[in-house]
């Protein structure tokens, strides 16, 4: 197992309100997969061996044996390898994996959780045990898991932070809000009433990332999924993602891209024709 990776895809109907697991991969090799990769599916990975770097929504993650970490349909990310980096993802679909995910606040600004040292054992044992009668049980079952001591967790987490209420609903504001040009720390603390400090503090608590990066990277990940559409204007997908002016939206998509505008849509096409 040390020398190849091992692939199960997954054969199963197509439902809504279901976890549809699409395949069951033990990584081996991660150093061979290319830089900003993008997929189709989530995922859930998590690290067997080794250590690696995850460079994601404009954010660099130290990883290591226990931690798991979730990428995104169409939003672009890297993976490092560094001392022997192993890792076993899931790609998942389904509308009940989505409701879990919003449950749990997994998405693309909360998606790395460190220190799941006893799946290390676990998952791969697990995972040997994989046959074609029995794929989509055990893959769904180990998604679910995962989901689980990840909720176990963040409970305990949710219990001890004062701000999280008033961050989650911060959250909300900005996401539905990103497109307005003035959207700012100012703004959002005259909506909900509440001293501009105390507003900064409490979503930085709770969300790891202060308000002003957080509107950013929703803002660049709109862009991204924009460029993946029919939009091929560099100047409309600023101003419909809340730029202003369309060359600060193109210095702080590379910024976080690693890419300006004009050549992630073109490395998009040609990933389509492939």
């Amino acid at each position: 197992m040390d020398n190849f990776n091992i692939c199960k895809f997954i054969p199963n109907p197509r439902t809504d309100d279901v976890i549809n697991t699409i395949n069951f991969v033990y990584e081996t090799a991660p150093h061979s997969l290319p830089q900003n990769k993008l997929d189709v599916m989530y995922k859930v990975h998590i690290v067997i061996d080794g250590k690696g770097e995850l460079y994601f929504a404009g954010t660099q993650y130290t990883l290591k044996a226990g931690d798991i970490f979730f990428t995104f349909p169409s939003t672009p990310y890297t993976l490092i390898s560094g001392e022997n980096l192993k890792y076993i993802y899931i790609g998942y679909i389904g509308l009940r994996a989505n409701k879990i995910m919003e449950a749990l606040k997994i998405n693309r600004f909360n998606c790395v959780f460190y220190g799941f040292e006893e799946v290390t054992e676990f998952l791969p044992r697990y995972f040997q045990k994989i046959r074609d009668k029995n794929a989509k049980m055990l893959s769904e079952s180990a998604l679910l898991y995962i989901f689980s001591i990840i909720a176990e967790r963040e409970e305990t987490e949710e219990e001890k932070n004062v701000g999280f209420g008033i961050a989650a609903q911060i959250r909300k504001y900005i996401e539905l809000n990103y497109q307005d040009a003035e959207l700012s720390l100012e703004k959002i603390s005259a909506h909900f009433g509440y001293n501009k400090n105390y507003i900064a503090n409490a979503f930085k608590k709770a969300a790891n990332i202060s308000v002003g990066k957080y509107i950013m990277s929703i803002r660049i990940q709109n862009a991204c999924a924009l460029a993946d559409s029919n939009i091929s204007s560099v100047k409309d997908i600023a101003y419909l993602c809340g730029f202003s002016d369309p060359l600060y939206f193109s210095k702080s998509f590379k910024k976080y891209i690693g890419k300006s505008p004009k050549e992630f849509m073109k490395s998009l096409k040609i990933q389509n024709k492939q």
